[in-house]
């Protein structure tokens, strides 16, 4: 699809999306802006705003392979695997830094209660959503810690020692 899109935080400047490079960075910028940066714009809004402005019929659900996800069943196989570790990962994976206090125990109590609940999982683990140093903060850990986590990497790249806090583990990307 090639549109041009107007997005609330572009000054009446539209973006032109005609290449898979536009719409990577088109992306990022909805990221950027949904996720991270404000609290005043709401991702069920901007996806409504993109379908509309491409001329397209809201998508409920897929039964297309890439937007499968994983049933209750599936997880607690792979629970039961010594191999694998289900830890969590937010409700609607936004940048827990970005939350007040309320919020941040409503992601993560969800996130928890159903682990529980529909995959009988209690974990020690967890990850922030994003993972870079914007997206966690000294409220989060401590309330990852009052649940029982012992355990949350960020996504900043580097190498760790012996020292290292749990809650501060790096990770070396590979592409």
């Amino acid at each position: 699809v090639r549109a041009d899109l107007l997005m609330p935080w572009q000054n009446d400047i539209p973006v032109r999306i005609d290449s898979t490079k536009t719409k990577i960075e088109c992306l990022d910028d909805i990221r950027k802006n949904v996720k991270i940066n404000s609290k005043d714009i709401y991702l069920d809004d901007i996806v409504n705003l993109v379908f509309d402005q491409c001329n397209q019929t809201m998508i409920e659900s897929s039964n297309h392979q890439l937007d499968k996800k994983m049933t209750w069943h599936q997880v607690k196989k792979l629970n039961n695997d010594e191999l694998f570790t289900i830890g969590g990962h937010s409700h609607h994976h936004l940048s827990l830094g970005s939350l007040d206090k309320d919020e941040l125990e409503y992601e993560i109590n969800i996130c928890h209660s159903l682990l529980k609940k529909k995959g009988d999982i209690v974990s020690a683990h967890y990850s922030y959503p994003e993972g870079q140093s914007r997206d966690f903060s000294t409220l989060v850990i401590t309330e990852l810690k009052k649940r029982g986590v012992e355990c949350c990497p960020t996504a900043i790249d580097g190498l760790n020692n012996k020292q290292i806090d749990l809650f501060h583990l790096k990770r070396i990307m590979v592409s």
